[in-house]
């Protein structure tokens, strides 16, 4: 498995904009939803290169697992969040 410092990297190199989930996940460690930040990342996989979709295929294992694994919610203005390893909470 990729670690923590990569899979940051790795959401910076795919967000879609400051709006997208990937973005928001890379800068503050924080995820509403695992299943729409997994589906915006899959929906690079078919135009990214070889290289790009094994990069995808790690970071979507770590998000799988951390979408196992965390039970950290986070209520803030009545939303819930689940902390990524480099939130800082």
């Amino acid at each position: 498995m990729i670690t923590a410092k990569t899979a940051r990297k790795r959401l910076y190199e795919w967000h879609g904009g400051q709006w997208s989930e990937e973005y928001a996940a890379a800068s503050s460690g924080l995820v509403c939803s695992f299943s729409l930040l997994i589906q915006g990342l899959q929906a690079n996989y078919a135009s990214a290169d070889k290289a790009g979709k094994q990069e995808l295929i790690k970071l979507i294992e770590f998000l799988q697992y951390h979408a196992r694994t965390s039970d950290i919610a986070i209520t803030t203005d009545g939303r819930e969040y689940y902390a990524l390893p480099w939130a800082s909470i």
